[in-house]
């Protein structure tokens, strides 16, 4: 006797990631939503952007 194969439901899918919780600040284009800019200090948005490469790195290692 054969199982059927389990489906796998995502829980969260990348549409879903875009709720309120989440604050955009850049528009398609790319460019800065003045009116969502969260006027970080300058070493704020270092320290972020230093986290995401580091993330980066992380992850296409352990790929």
């Amino acid at each position: 006797m054969q199982s059927s194969p389990q489906q796998v439901v995502p829980i969260r899918t990348p549409e879903s990631s875009f709720d309120d919780d989440v604050l955009t600040v850049l528009q398609p284009d790319g460019k800065l939503n003045p009116q969502n800019d969260p006027k970080l200090p300058v070493e704020t948005v270092v320290d972020l952007y230093k986290a995401m490469v580091r993330t980066r790195i992380v992850d296409e290692q352990l790929v």
